[in-house]
């Protein structure tokens, strides 16, 4: 009913579709280009350096003699007078704050000589000037003449001229009249049409969290900054008098924008809501319908967001996913593109602690297995997830008694009555409450995800990989790392579970947004925000406490071409012989192989 009025609404509508699709760019605390420190510039230091009196000495230049002593009394200084003085006057480096002190030296007087040009004109000179310099513990300065007044701290007559012309006009000191920027409200002005024309386009984050990048935001691929710059200038009478390396300035020094890539592993809903409404075929009652249909869609994709960054002290929230399979050998040759590899199973087991949290090394549990040890299925999820939050997630588990659980809804891996079985059983040995949140079918980017991200960037560093051992040192930077067989087992929940749960149930598993587990009944919600409905799924007689699966023995799943093909490109790329026996020796051909071929 929202979506409906807002739509009805037009411009609220537009507003709501293109915030639902992306976010507003804004100004950012930490730019792509860091801004200069005025502090640290080089002119700064030029400048700061040429008023601190830096290889100066302070002397008496002129050559007055005791007889006089009327006219000058420098011979009175001793080498601390002309220390106190020049201290005093180099107190700061501020030219500013130097003409102030330069004052209190000089008693300005009016002219008591008149200098006479011609017989007909007269001109009177505009001030006379005393200089006078202090004596360490006398009452009264001394007065000097102007080469020894200016010689002590070093300047320039021109400077005492202007400084002391420029009091007697005014009343008040020097301020600094150099440098400057004389046109800068217009510049500001500028900046500011720059800014509010940036902020009007839409970006979004990456699918991955880049370590190098923290808070960049991207543009559509299809833009650049000329193609941004260009677009000013054509729609603003006052882009103009913009050049474009003020734009680039403010571009990269105001905001943390980069431009993406084109889009991939997209949402299909999105994909096909976008492109009926894009469409002129449509009249306005059917495309309003549609545009208040996407934007339910998006709302729901955001809310499964929300709900996961809704972190607490009192409960452990954990992400789960399985990275793209890595293959063995990993080589940049042409035949590995036609080749069958091995291939390496990766599950992340992430505790997620909140929107931009960090992802320390404990809070990253990685579970590999090999294909010709094990499936790929809900008993090696289930057996890893057991093993994490048994393990290494226990202690922290164990004080909360709240588990809150998100992964995609892979119904082969997560999304089953395997994975149910499994928390059921530890809810009851644990006495938790645990809560499995799962994402709109296209929207499952999940914490998990940038740790593979991470990882990808290191494996693209390399070329070749040849053994699982390699594999091992790239992810153990990224988390700990727990080998099969050697750090965990995995589990027979499938074949335990049909003794224990029904096999006709009331409800769609593969309908379920939040499942509930506070008691020995399923708690299913279909929407996020709905009330859940209690469902029952032990057979009679059965509990959750009789539910023991076996160990499962090393299966492989490896055919006989696939071994082929894999010794080929090992003995093409001229690997070691003890890779390749290695290799031959483990690569046994599972049952279904066995099949396969003799069919």
């Amino acid at each position: 009913m929202t979506c409906n009025s807002e739509i009805n609404n037009g411009g609220a509508g537009r507003t709501e579709f293109l915030r639902c699709c992306n976010e507003n760019v804004s100004p950012s605390p930490v730019p792509k280009k860091r801004k200069v420190d005025e502090k640290s510039k080089f002119k700064s230091k030029l400048k700061q350096a040429r008023h601190s009196g830096m290889g100066k000495m302070p002397q008496v230049a002129c050559t007055h003699t005791p007889d006089n002593s009327n006219v000058c009394k420098a011979h009175l200084l001793q080498p601390d007078d002309l220390a106190f003085n020049f201290n005093t006057f180099y107190g700061s480096s501020d030219k500013v704050k130097q003409d102030e002190a330069l004052l209190r030296f000089i008693e300005i007087k009016e002219p008591q000589r008149v200098r006479v040009t011609d017989a007909e004109r007269k001109q009177k000179r505009g001030m006379h000037l005393v200089y006078k310099l202090h004596c360490v513990g006398a009452v009264s300065s001394v007065v000097v003449c102007r080469e020894s007044f200016l010689s002590v701290p070093g300047i320039s007559k021109d400077r005492v001229t202007r400084v002391c012309r420029y009091y007697q006009e005014n009343g008040v000191p020097r301020p600094e009249l150099r440098g400057g920027v004389r046109k800068e409200e217009e510049h500001a002005a500028r900046r500011d049409l720059i800014r509010r024309y940036i902020s009007s386009f839409q970006c979004r984050a990456s699918h991955y969290g880049r370590r190098d990048s923290p808070g960049w935001r991207y543009l559509p691929s299809d833009l650049s900054v000329a193609k941004i710059y260009r677009q000013l200038v054509e729609q603003n009478e006052a882009g103009g008098s913009i050049s474009y390396s003020l734009f680039f300035s403010v571009f990269k020094s105001d905001f943390n924008l980069g431009f993406g890539h084109p889009a991939t592993d997209v949402c299909s809903t999105c994909v096909s809501f976008k492109g009926k409404i894009s469409l002129g075929n449509i009249n306005d009652e059917e495309k309003r319908q549609e545009t208040a249909l996407f934007i339910l869609h998006r709302r729901q994709a955001r809310t499964f967001y929300n709900l996961l960054n809704q972190t607490s002290d009192e409960s452990l929230t954990v992400c789960l996913d399985i990275m793209e399979n890595l293959p063995l050998p990993k080589t940049p040759v042409g035949q590995s593109y036609y080749s069958r590899q091995l291939y390496m199973y990766v599950l992340a087991i992430v505790r997620h602690l909140g929107e931009g949290s960090s992802q320390s090394h404990e809070n990253v549990q990685l579970y590999i297995w090999m294909e010709n040890e094990q499936h790929k299925d809900s008993n090696l999820v289930a057996s890893a997830l057991q093993h994490c939050l048994s393990g290494p997630f226990s202690e922290e588990l164990s004080q909360k008694r709240v588990l809150r659980l998100f992964s995609d809804g892979c119904y082969g891996q997560n999304k089953n009555v395997n994975m149910l079985a499994m928390l059921f059983r530890l809810r009851k040995q644990r006495n938790l409450s645990i809560t499995y949140t799962f994402p709109v079918r296209g929207h499952s980017f999940l914490p998990a995800d940038r740790v593979f991200g991470r990882i990808e960037q290191d494996l693209r560093r390399q070329d070749t990989i040849l053994t699982p051992e390699a594999y091992h040192e790239i992810l153990a930077k990224h988390g700990s790392v727990n080998l099969f067989q050697r750090d965990w087992l995995a589990y027979d929940f499938k074949t335990a579970v049909a003794s224990h749960i029904k096999q006709q149930r009331s409800f769609k598993i593969s309908e379920a947004k939040v499942l509930h587990l506070n008691s020995d009944q399923l708690g299913f919600k279909s929407t996020y925000n709905s009330e859940p409905c209690q469902h029952a799924l032990l057979k009679r007689g059965k509990s959750w406490e009789t539910l023991r699966p076996q160990v499962l023995p090393l299966i492989s799943t490896v055919t006989v071409a696939k071994r082929k093909d894999v010794l080929e490109l090992l003995q093409s790329i001229s690997a070691p012989p003890n890779i390749i026996l290695r290799y031959s020796n483990s690569l046994v051909v599972g049952n279904s192989a066995v099949e396969e071929e003799e069919l």
